[in-house]
């Protein structure tokens, strides 16, 4: 909104141009007017002062509500730029969070390791595999077994189990932060994607 093309402002516009027209000619028609009775109360000086008084006054007034109004309009413009600049420190605080996240899950999945029993020309040899080559092979193994992955009970009796689990969870909620948060699309694109070509 203009302030100049608001009702207020042109109102208060020609009040300051009227009564500035009336406060600078009345001197020049005072002495044209029948105010000889003016003589009793003093000089000629008293009467404009005590005649254009209440006009001064009013134009005080509308130059003193103008003054307000523009301090009240800045304060608006103020806190609107504040809410912006909140709102972005709020967008890089979520990606910075998200950036957390991110390399959390990067560290656990690197720093994942299994022994793998691998048979070769006849001997069991015992390979130490990390990161995501270990997952797929931890996983790939545990299938293998006559295990059910979907109880916990009988899950849990192997050794790193426990740790894909957190993996899994750390996972999940990075995708759920991703969801939730208030970041540009493209940024959520960015991150879903991020953490999906790693994994492959």
């Amino acid at each position: 909104m203009n302030i100049y093309n608001s009702p207020v402002t042109k109102i208060a516009f020609w009040v300051i141009v009227v009564g500035s027209v009336f406060c600078l000619l009345l001197p020049l028609f005072l002495p044209l007017l029948p105010l000889h009775y003016l003589k009793d109360y003093g000089e000629i000086g008293d009467a404009f002062g005590g005649i254009s008084n209440p006009f001064v006054q009013i134009l005080g007034s509308v130059v003193l509500f103008l003054a307000l109004k523009a301090q009240i309009d800045a304060n608006r413009i103020l806190h609107q730029q504040i809410e912006k600049e909140n709102t972005k420190e709020q967008l890089r605080h979520e990606l910075d969070q998200l950036h957390e996240l991110y390399m959390f899950v990067e560290r656990n999945i690197k720093n994942f390791s299994y022994d793998q029993e691998k048979t070769v020309d006849g001997k069991t040899q015992m390979i130490l595999l990390y990161s995501r080559r270990a997952i797929k092979c931890f996983i790939e193994d545990l299938e293998s077994l006559d295990v059910d992955i979907h109880k916990d009970d009988d899950i849990l009796r192997f050794d790193g189990v426990k740790e894909i689990m957190s993996i899994l969870n750390s996972v999940d909620l990075y995708f759920d932060k991703i969801k939730d948060s208030e970041i540009a699309p493209y940024h959520k694109s960015f991150y879903k994607t991020l953490l999906c070509t790693r994994q492959k």
